[in-house]
């Protein structure tokens, strides 16, 4: 069965953070070429500024239409990371939100108990680990209550016999054991 991803911002959260870090990051490290070719042109600039006037400003005007242009597409290549982070980060935050969702049915015993991921979702390692723990305590579970079933048959069988000394220990023995089955 095909699940869809119909909400991608399912943590905005820890996505839009997640995304604006990636983006300030490859930012930062993405200003390097501009500042460089601006440091160069103006190099040029100013020699041949001394030798040609009209040329020099001829490359002033080409240079700042350069660097307007570079920053121009910068911010779209960042724009384009952003969004490009948040398609990625739902294959982080949905896993995440998912896992945290069975546990909290886990612990107040409803709904599906069973993590299942997408196709191409992330932490699937994980997924499998919560599912094996579920079904290790499950198991646990059903034979502690199979064993207190068994222990309270056998009550049940000696109840008549008990003498009255030990009638209000084995009461309360009897008691202690259906709250554990839950009546």
């Amino acid at each position: 069965m095909r699940i869809k991803r119909k909400i991608y911002l399912i943590d905005p959260s820890f996505q839009i953070k997640f995304s604006l870090y990636i983006c300030v990051i490859i930012f930062i490290s993405s200003l390097i070429y501009p500042l460089m070719l601006h440091d160069f042109l103006t190099w040029i600039y100013e020699n041949i500024l001394k030798t040609s006037p009209n040329f020099a400003n001829t490359l002033k005007s080409k240079k700042d239409a350069l660097l307007i242009f570079l920053g121009l597409t910068q911010l779209g290549y960042t724009f384009l990371i952003f969004i490009i982070s948040i398609f990625f980060s739902h294959k982080l935050a949905g896993p995440i939100y998912k896992m945290k969702k069975i546990l909290k049915n886990v612990r107040n015993n409803e709904g599906d108990q069973i993590v299942y991921l997408r196709k191409g979702d992330y932490f699937t390692d994980l997924a499998s680990e919560i599912n094996e723990t579920l079904n290790t305590f499950t198991n646990h579970e059903t034979t502690k209550y199979s064993n207190i079933s068994e222990i309270s048959s056998l009550l049940d069988e000696i109840g008549p016999s008990i003498s009255d000394e030990y009638r209000e220990k084995y009461d309360e023995i009897s008691k202690k054991i259906n709250e554990l089955q839950g009546h």
